[in-house]
């Protein structure tokens, strides 16, 4: 199985984004499935392997990347927008103060949503 990976653990930020293999579940003897719930081992693209919490590991079909540019200066990088209605910057946007709009045939996260809806 194949996720794409997002924590807050601060050894792992760099892979966040990025698609993962899903080894395995963890035997419940190596955690306390009941305090975290269930746990997977996982591997990166790089081939190190860390173990996951599930709500760290996304369905493919629930994100959507999109390129963004800021109105003041121009500067673009990518957001992952999420089924749920978050999103999460992929790069570092600029520092500017100003609005970020999707670039040219990219969809808002509103429009990607309501594509979602029509395709459910």
């Amino acid at each position: 199985m194949v996720r794409i990976f997002n924590t807050t653990q601060s050894d792992l930020l760099k892979y966040n984004g990025t698609m993962v293999v899903v080894l395995g579940a963890l035997e419940e003897s190596e955690y306390d499935k009941e305090d975290v719930g269930q746990m997977y081992r996982i591997r990166f693209h790089d081939g190190a392997e860390s173990d996951a919490f599930a709500d760290e590991l996304i369905d493919p079909e629930d994100v959507c990347n999109v390129e963004q540019e800021c109105s003041a200066c121009g500067e673009r990088f990518w957001v992952q927008y999420r089924a749920d209605g978050s999103y999460v910057y992929l790069d570092e946007p600029c520092c500017c103060e100003a609005s970020y709009a999707p670039v040219s045939g990219y969809p808002s996260l509103s429009e990607w949503l309501d594509s979602r809806k029509g395709n459910s």
